[in-house]
């Protein structure tokens, strides 16, 4: 993938589309050195403690506190990328600052997850990749 370019205002949503093999992962891992090298150019401006931070040059210790507290991955894969004993309401909550179900439900329902109960209580391979 060459020349890509977006902007995403706090509450945006954006889906990166294509075929497989087309770069949506390497795009999207780039963005917080999860790839290194991939970014030739360019800057990552991300919006942290109220001033704007290039996640391409800052320490990795920012960085890191940034993966963990601002920007977040679930990778595709279920089986590989959450426990599969575990339900994902469970996981989602083990990283979330506020541990109550209000809180699981409405980041379910940021990302469209309209059916939280059901998400919440389930498995990861009870759901699809997607998902």
């Amino acid at each position: 993938m060459k020349g890509i370019s977006f902007c995403i205002h706090q509450g945006e949503i954006l889906g990166l589309i294509g075929e497989s093999g087309s770069g949506k992962s390497v795009a999207s891992q780039s963005i917080t050195r999860l790839i290194d090298d991939a970014i030739m150019a360019g800057e990552v401006l991300f919006n942290h403690l109220d001033h704007h931070v290039n996640l391409l040059t800052i320490d990795n210790d920012q960085l890191t506190q940034i993966r963990k507290r601002e920007i977040s991955y679930i990778f595709q894969e279920p089986m590989t990328a959450l426990n599969p004993l575990l339900t994902c309401g469970k996981q989602i909550l083990e990283c979330a600052e506020v541990k109550s179900t209000d809180y699981l439900n409405e980041l379910l329902l940021k990302v469209e997850l309209t059916d939280t109960d059901r998400v919440s209580k389930s498995y990861p391979h009870e759901l699809s990749g997607g998902q």
